[in-house]
């Protein structure tokens, strides 16, 4: 935390064209940003395990809609609806695709 750094996770389909991801940044505060969906950056809604180690799971879950479901050290901290409502991006269909 408060390094600056930031880890690029993407989602990619058949043809290797970007559907979405996320991006978890270690700034002053640990956000995230949901690629091809959000243009700003979101404080995690459960506070991530504070150990020096964590370990992410990093999961897009289709069983009712598309959902993202971010995991750290075993503890969930943000399951979040990938749709119109939520996204203020309009590619975010992209994330309906298949992945691969």
């Amino acid at each position: 935390l408060g390094s600056g750094k930031q880890v690029f996770v993407y989602f990619s389909g058949k043809e290797k064209d970007i559907l979405g991801g996320i991006v978890i940044r270690f700034g002053k505060t640990l956000d995230y940003r949901l690629w091809v969906c959000s243009t700003v950056y979101t404080v995690f809604p459960t506070t991530p395990s504070t150990a020096t180690k964590k370990l992410w799971k990093i999961t897009v879950d289709r069983t009712s809609g598309v959902r993202l479901i971010v995991d750290c050290n075993d503890e969930e901290v943000l399951n979040t609806l990938i749709s119109a409502n939520t996204c203020d991006w309009p590619h975010w269909i992209r994330w309906t695709n298949d992945i691969e």
